[in-house]
C-alpha cells in the first residue's frame, strides 16, 4: 500500500487503542473513576446510572458530539475527565485523532496508486486463489516511485490479530 494507507492504518489503530482506555477506565472501580457527581458538567446523566456501560456509552456520546462539532474542547476536556478519571488525558484529542483518520480516508479515496494495488491484489487473488507478495511487489516496482509499504495481517498463536509493515 502507499503512504496514505499505511497513516491511515497506524491511525486507526490510535483511535482502537484509546476507545479499549475508555472502556478500562469506565470498568476500572479501583483507579481514578470520578462518577460521584457526573450531572454537574454532564447534562441528562440520571442519577445512580453509573455503571461501567452506561459510563462508557456516555464517553462515546460526548466524543460523537464532539467530532460533530457540538462543543468545545475545553468543556468536552472537563466533561472526560469528571466521567473517566485524571487517567483519562488521552482521550481529550480523539476528535482530533478521528478528523485526521476521516481526512486519510478520502485521502485514500483520491490515491491513485493505492487504487493500482488493489487492482493487482484483486488480479493475482482471483486468477491463483492466493495471496502472492513477491509478485504484487515486482509488479508494483515498475509503476510505482512513491513511498510504498507492504501490510501484512496475520493471528498468532494466540488467536490474536496482528498487523505488521514494512518499507518497500
Amino acid at each position: 500500500g502507499t503512504g496514505s494507507l499505511f497513516v491511515f492504518l497506524r491511525l486507526y489503530n490510535l483511535i482502537v487503542k484509546r476507545l479499549a482506555i475508555a472502556k478500562q477506565l469506565a470498568v476500572d472501580k479501583d483507579g481514578e473513576v470520578q462518577v460521584s457527581l457526573p450531572h454537574v458538567a454532564l447534562e441528562g446523566i440520571r442519577e445512580g446510572a453509573h455503571d461501567s456501560n452506561h459510563v462508557y456509552e456516555t464517553f462515546v456520546s460526548l466524543l460523537c458530539s464532539q467530532v460533530e462539532g457540538h462543543g468545545d474542547s475545553t468543556r468536552y476536556e472537563t466533561q472526560v475527565r469528571q466521567l473517566l478519571g485524571n487517567n483519562a488525558y488521552e482521550l481529550y484529542t480523539m476528535d482530533k485523532l478521528i478528523a485526521h483518520a476521516y481526512k486519510q480516508l478520502k485521502a485514500m479515496g483520491d490515491d491513485d496508486i493505492l487504487h493500482q494495488f488493489i487492482q493487482i491484489y484483486r488480479r493475482y487473488h482471483k486468477y491463483t486463489g492466493v495471496f502472492k507478495p513477491n509478485a504484487i511487489k515486482s509488479e508494483a516496482s515498475h509503476w510505482s516511485s512513491d513511498e510504498v509499504f507492504g501490510i501484512e495481517m496475520y493471528r498468532d498463536e494466540e488467536g490474536v490479530l496482528t498487523m505488521a509493515c514494512e518499507y518497500i
